[in-house]
């Protein structure tokens, strides 16, 4: 017998099929475990598969209100998601949050991932009477989105039976919140990052222009006086008409140029020359004051 089901039984006071169902909730966790040791990687992916069919899905405090914040866990990624800001973490991995210590009863599983920005993204699988929830670790990246009881926060899965029984079912996430666009994937390629970051300059200290987080229209390529360029537009969450940004970006130089609009004022950076930056002027035109 397995001694997940021994455990179980020890306990008392749960029928026998309390228990195969627990146990059947918490093995998948146990394999994934196994399947690392073992360095099996197939074994892995199958398992990682398992848990994600499982645990995955929306999650959130308040399901109900779109406005509320969301993590998301999906096959590629985990996403913190509040206030039109993003956090995601990728190359998903399982963990042991609790060390030496028994984890509790109510737990199902933890996962990891490697967060765009730098350190890790973690969501604690849990389950009650009420159904599953996830409980994040309050890093400081953490507590800037989420706020300084995010640790403390139950994020309930919006598709829970139990929980739509008493909630009305959660709005889809737009597309462009999707946590692979164009544009997250190309603050994972270091030249673009690094390419970008220099053109800033001071201007990365606002971190909504330093992770291009925000809404944002798809990226487009534009070719100008020989050269293939992408354009990339995003402003400020709930400020889009005061702060916004479009910028052109040329792989094969490494080059970035730019134009950015707040506090009443426009800036150009990346030191653009005369004939781009009217082609950032009509881009900027185009993209935030004929909408």
């Amino acid at each position: 017998m397995h001694p997940l089901l021994n455990d179980c039984r020890r306990r008392g006071g749960r029928s026998p099929s309390r228990s195969r169902r627990l146990a059947t909730v918490a093995l998948p966790a146990v394999l994934l475990v196994l399947a690392a040791w073992a360095g099996d990687t197939a074994a892995q992916e199958r398992v990682k598969a398992e848990l994600l069919q499982l645990y995955g899905g929306v999650y959130s405090n308040a399901c109900v209100d779109s406005d509320a914040p969301r993590l998301r866990i999906s096959p590629d990624a985990l996403v913190v998601q509040n206030d039109g800001q993003r956090l995601i973490g990728r190359k998903l991995r399982s963990a042991n949050p609790f060390g030496t210590n028994a984890a509790p009863p109510q737990f199902r599983t933890a996962l990891t991932g490697e967060a765009t920005t730098g350190g890790t993204v973690e969501f604690i699988v849990m389950e009650d009477r009420r159904g599953l929830y996830v409980t994040v670790p309050g890093d400081g990246r953490v507590q800037a989105l989420l706020g300084k009881s995010a640790a403390a926060t139950r994020y309930r899965r919006c598709d829970d039976p139990a929980a739509q029984a008493v909630a009305r079912p959660t709005p889809p996430i737009p597309a462009q919140d999707e946590p692979a666009s164009e544009t997250e994937k190309m603050l994972l390629d270091e030249q673009f990052k690094s390419s970008y970051l220099r053109a800033l300059g001071p201007l990365a200290r606002d971190r909504w222009l330093a992770q291009l987080e925000g809404p944002r229209p798809p990226t487009r390529q534009l070719r100008l006086d020989g050269n293939e360029y992408t354009v990339i537009a995003v402003c400020k969450a709930h400020a889009c008409a005061d702060h916004n940004t479009v910028l052109l970006y040329a792989a094969t130089q490494a080059t970035v140029f730019g134009k950015v609009f707040q506090a009443g004022q426009s800036r150009y950076y990346g030191d653009p020359s005369p004939a781009l930056a009217v082609a950032l002027d009509q881009i900027w035109a185009t993209e935030w004051r004929r909408r």
